[in-house]
């Protein structure tokens, strides 16, 4: 069965233009309103019932890109239901007969004790035992007349 064809409601004062080839390919298109005021009386003219516009951009014939109105609603579920269709409700237990599979064990697998060194600082031990015979590398610093500018 075919449905009815709906009309077209194109958005009044917004264009469609597609992005330039050298544009980043997150880019899909742009949108340019012409007339803001005239725009914004179409679009509050033209709210769904949830108080939202939705608009869908779509290619025409010749290949150039246009906005319309997405005026798509859900049937409600009487006219669902007198037309054959049923809502599917999922399952409030599972099928009879069905037994679940029973959980397998992983074995477990021992852990070698290792040895903590003692730390300097604290119980916690949140601080790493120190090098006491530890030497930072001996650098010279440049001086201001080794710098070539």
């Amino acid at each position: 069965m075919q449905q009815p064809q709906q009309q077209v409601v194109f958005a009044e004062g917004l264009r469609v233009f597609r992005v330039s080839d050298g544009a980043p390919t997150w880019m899909k298109c742009e949108l340019v309103i012409d007339d803001p005021n005239a725009f914004h009386q179409w679009a509050l003219a033209n709210l769904s019932g949830d108080g939202k516009l939705r608009l869908t951009v779509c290619q025409g014939r010749q290949g150039g890109l246009y906005a319309k109105l997405n005026s798509w609603q859900p049937k409600p579920r009487a006219q669902q239901q007198a037309q054959g269709y049923s809502v599917p409700q999922a399952p409030t237990q599972p099928p009879q007969g069905y037994t679940p599979p029973a959980p397998q064990q992983q074995p477990q697998q021992q852990r070698p004790q290792q040895q903590q060194a003692p730390h300097q600082y604290g119980a916690g031990g949140i601080c790493p035992p120190q090098n006491r015979n530890y030497q930072p590398p001996q650098e010279t610093m440049a001086q201001d007349d080794d710098v070539p500018f």
